[in-house]
């Protein structure tokens, strides 16, 4: 095991809004703006692919207001092209572990 975790009620801290945001990057400002996203507060998870063009963040936000704000600030950022956010609404499945054979690993706990 690598890691514990712990389950947040992110309402019960007056985050009342779980959203992915989309966000489509000039390549070569990646570890730039990824640098700059890894200190926001609302970004929960950040995740890079290989294609280096597109960064999805996971961020929690008060209110409907603090995420357009969020969004229109990191429009306004050199080499970001285009953000689109999408509130979740329901987590459809979570995967807690990887069964290979007779072994059982766990990926990630709830």
């Amino acid at each position: 095991m690598k890691e514990y975790t712990t389950k947040v009620e992110q309402k019960q801290l007056g985050y009342h809004l779980d959203a992915l945001a989309e966000i489509d990057i000039q390549t070569e400002r990646c570890t730039r703006i990824l640098e700059g996203l890894r200190n926001r507060k609302e970004v929960m998870e950040l995740h890079s692919a290989s294609d280096k063009h597109t960064i999805t963040a996971r961020c929690w936000f008060r209110n409907t207001v603090d995420m357009v704000e969020f969004t229109r600030e990191l429009e306004q950022k050199q080499g970001v092209l285009k953000v689109t956010p999408a509130i979740i609404v329901e987590r459809v499945k979570k995967r807690f572990y990887l069964s290979t054979e007779s072994k059982i690993y766990i990926v990630q706990g709830a």
